[in-house]
């Protein structure tokens, strides 16, 4: 896993500490930590751990994983002044008036591309300029502003994925690491539309580890870099006048790499397609969905760029991959939101214009569960792309990349279940062409399929909040480690151990003091979920140490917790902002933000309790689904016979029979006569048995001679 170092770091540490501290609890049941015997000069891994108030203030859901939250982040952003929000509204408005008069996304389908009149229109107005700063010419939109936009183009998949690219990818690339020449070169053309840009980071041999990729740059004195390889999946990347490239650098001795560490091998170049030679494009993908896109695989032969179309520094490229598509992976849940609202329309409308035995499809309850769900799935996806872009906005420090991860990963299940739910409100109706669900079904799919995959995401989301975990907490798990060091710290834990199970509860930060009084049960919801999930921590990292990031259903229970938890945090700072300040269906979003934390509580204390059923325990899911995956990989394929097949006939009962009357085992092992063809017997004698029926078989059957 890409980023699994950071926590075999933290865990490391603990090892790492000596005996330099003593740790008192104050009044808050906070810590304390002073230092006894430490000199300047001997410092280990476990004096750098973070201040105690540094991981909440810097991510919010690495703070929920330690059980800590900073108040100010409850307070939901918004536009400090009504004027931003009405610019940002107009620029809405006309990118939608656009949307809607000269827009025909089935004919885009249909034809695989995006007709070239649209793109000069969208690029007139600004639409692919919104992160170029206004010195360049571009509009310089900030994250909320970005994000209204994006909801916008909801509508259609394959456009947002386009403007996606040229403002996340490649403007915000060239914006933070491009050298001012760079800047001053490209930056003016991009925002004029002159020019449009690919991001070549993937390829087929790596997958997702991009460390591990083979497109190479060698490096010569004399002409700059030189590039080989393949990039796959390029989206825009046979109309592109720019490119952002990735490659591992090498010396000009090809055996040798420049750099021991696989990810300080990494290289961003950007390449100026005019002032090149050798780029081919092989291969265009079709894709079932979003067929406007041009994605292509590109092949680099030779090709020699200057010193100077260098981003940043030789070794930064992973820095700048990981920078780049972190910081934008929230963009998707506004789209998502917007996606999800456009279903929900056609849904209730569908609803309360067809009835069924006599009622409006809107009154059967079973539809309205299907609403329900997409509602309060549209709420938490548009919550938390507002909630991140706002504060990202307040200050562009804090590290967000988590709770992107968190709204990402949330996007693509929303928008699995989404659409089909809205197929099964639909019925039959649905599978035909004339409703449209084929194409908007292809394009989920193959939007999902250009994101991170899940199982990258939940290990990325787990293992950065374990890392903060052991970090903020390395005294803490040192002397848990240690009973015999510390047996007083030992009994602490099962006290508070003992208060966890018995599901008995006190506010600790007392959220709802911060928030309007009616989401108090909410927030205690929330407070509860915390307490018990940094216990369990606890327990898990004391049990499973460094091995736990090997371990995929306890990282997935991890994941889901931590992302409930932002949730839940999210939907009662929005609501508490629209209750007060008297927005439209304020009670509503209040009923709703209480609604999901109850739920989302359940479904916490259910993924925790499988964490404490055992490593061996009769009722651990994770292990019975290990066992049976197991079962599957042995059998290359389903293990199970058919429920029609019989394991015994007469004849083989008999032969039972006389095993057992004979003792020819050695014992006799047949418990009960049960049928013609059934016999109950002991365990001890399966393999036995086998044996005997194996060697049975053998002298009944002829050799290959006598078949022949």
């Amino acid at each position: 896993m890409m980023f699994s170092k950071r926590i075999h770091q933290c865990i490391k540490s603990k090892l790492l500490m000596r005996n330099n501290f003593l740790l008192s609890v104050n009044n808050r049941d906070e810590y304390c930590l002073k230092s006894t015997k430490l000199e300047a000069s001997a410092k280990t891994d476990i004096d750098k751990a973070l201040p105690l108030d540094a991981i909440e203030t810097s991510s919010v859901a690495k703070g929920l994983f330690c059980d800590k939250v900073d108040k100010s982040m409850l307070i939901y952003p918004e536009f400090e002044e009504t004027e931003d929000l009405t610019d940002v509204e107009n620029f809405a408005g006309r990118v939608r008036s656009i949307l809607k008069k000269q827009c025909n996304f089935v004919e885009w389908d249909k034809n695989r591309c995006i007709p070239e009149e649209v793109k000069f229109t969208l690029k007139k107005i600004g639409l692919y300029s919104m992160s170029v700063p206004q010195q360049y010419g571009g509009l310089n939109l900030n994250n909320k502003a970005k994000s209204r936009i994006y909801a916008e183009l909801g509508c259609d998949l394959t456009l947002f994925a386009s403007v996606f690219v040229q403002n996340e990818l490649i403007c915000e690339t060239l914006k933070i690491f491009g050298s001012e020449e760079q800047k001053r070169t490209y930056l003016p053309m991009l925002a004029a539309g002159d020019i449009s840009g690919a991001f070549c980071l993937h390829e087929h041999a790596c997958g997702q580890d991009i460390a591990a990729m083979r497109t190479e740059s060698v490096k010569n004195c004399d002409a700059g870099f030189k590039l080989n390889g393949q990039k796959s999946w390029v989206t825009n990347g046979a109309l592109a006048d720019l490119l952002v490239v990735f490659a591992n650098m090498q010396s000009k001795n090809c055996d040798q790499k420049v750099f021991s560490d696989p990810s300080a091998n990494l290289s961003a170049f950007l390449v100026d397609r005019s002032k090149i030679e050798g780029l081919n494009v092989t291969k265009r993908q079709n894709t079932i969905g979003l067929r406007g896109l041009e994605i292509v695989d590109l092949v680099f032969e030779d090709v020699i760029i200057p010193e100077t179309a260098i981003l940043g520094n030789e070794s930064s490229g992973f820095d700048i991959a990981n920078s780049i598509v972190g910081n934008s992976r929230y963009s998707f849940s506004a789209v998502a939101s917007a996606f999800l609202k456009r279903l929900i329309n056609v849904a209730s409308q569908h609803c309360n214009k067809h009835k069924s035995y006599g009622r409006p499809l809107s009154e059967s309850n079973f539809i309205r569960e299907h609403l329900a769900n997409l509602a309060m799935h549209v709420y938490i996806l548009e919550t938390m792309a507002f909630y991140i872009a706002g504060h990202l906005d307040s200050d562009s420090n804090k590290d967000f990349t988590v709770e992107g991860s968190i709204a990402q990963l949330l996007s693509r299940k929303y928008l699995r279940e989404g659409i089909v739910s809205v197929m099964e409100i639909f019925g039959a109706s649905a599978t035909t062409t004339d409703q449209e669900f084929e194409r908007l079904l292809r394009d989920i799919t193959t939007f999902s399929s250009f994101m991170n995959s899940d199982d990258w995401l939940v290990g990325y989301i787990a293992t950065s909040g374990l890392a903060a975990w052991a970090q903020s907490k390395a005294i803490d798990l040192h002397k848990v480690c240690r009973p015999d060091d510390y047996p007083w710290h030992v009994v602490k834990n099962r006290w508070l151990s003992n208060d966890v199970y018995r599901n008995t509860f006190n506010f600790k930060h007392y959220l709802h003091e911060h928030l309007h009084p009616s989401l108090k049960d909410a927030c205690r919801f929330i407070e509860e979920v915390m307490c018990k999930f940094d216990h369990i921590i606890r327990n898990q990292l004391k049990l499973k140490q460094k091995d736990i990031e090997e371990d995929s259903f306890a990282l997935k229970r991890f994941c889901d917790v931590g992302c409930y938890l932002f949730a839940m945090l999210v939907a009662v700072s929005r609501a508490s902002r629209s209750y007060c300040i008297g927005l439209k269906n304020g009670d509503l979003e209040v009923y709703m933000a209480h609604s999901l934390c109850s739920a989302l509580k359940t479904k916490s204390l259910h993924a925790l309790m499988e964490l404490t059923n055992g490593v061996h325990g009769p009722n651990n899911e994770d292990l019975m689904k290990m066992k049976i995956a197991t079962a599957v990989s042995h059998a290359n394929g389903y293990p199970i016979v058919s429920p029609l097949e019989r394991n015994c006939d007469p004849a083989m009962k008999q032969f039972l029979l006389y095993l057992d009357e004979k003792m020819l085992i050695g014992f006799k092992f047949i418990i009960r006569d049960i049928d013609e063809t059934h016999v109950f017997i002991t365990a001890e004698a399966v393999a036995t048995l086998m044996q005997k029926i194996d060697a049975l078989m053998e002298s009944l059957s002829p050799d290959v001679a006598e078949k022949s």
